[in-house]
């Protein structure tokens, strides 16, 4: 087992408010982590309905991440009842 993580993190600055989105990969888990600071109170009025959306498409972004043959289009060999390439 790996027992180092491996991160990425990925930010984003604006006038109204300021995201990092943390990704870390421990022992095969993935975890993702953002934090949202507002600067103005119009970032935090756009954070709440952002929020609902971010936390639909974050599981499924990170399902399509750990499936890398499906992300990429790279197909699997088509396989005789023998298990050789056809």
């Amino acid at each position: 087992m790996n027992t180092v993580p491996e991160r990425v993190a990925v930010g984003a600055t604006s006038p109204i408010m300021n995201a990092l989105n943390t990704v870390t990969v421990i022992d095969g888990r993935i975890r993702w982590h953002t934090t949202a600071t507002h600067n103005k109170v119009v970032g935090r009025l756009m954070w709440i309905p952002a929020r609902f959306v971010h936390q639909l498409l974050v599981p499924r972004l990170v399902r399509q991440a750990v499936k890398p043959q499906a992300a990429c289009g790279v197909r699997r060999p088509n396989r005789t009842p023998a298990g050789r390439s056809s």
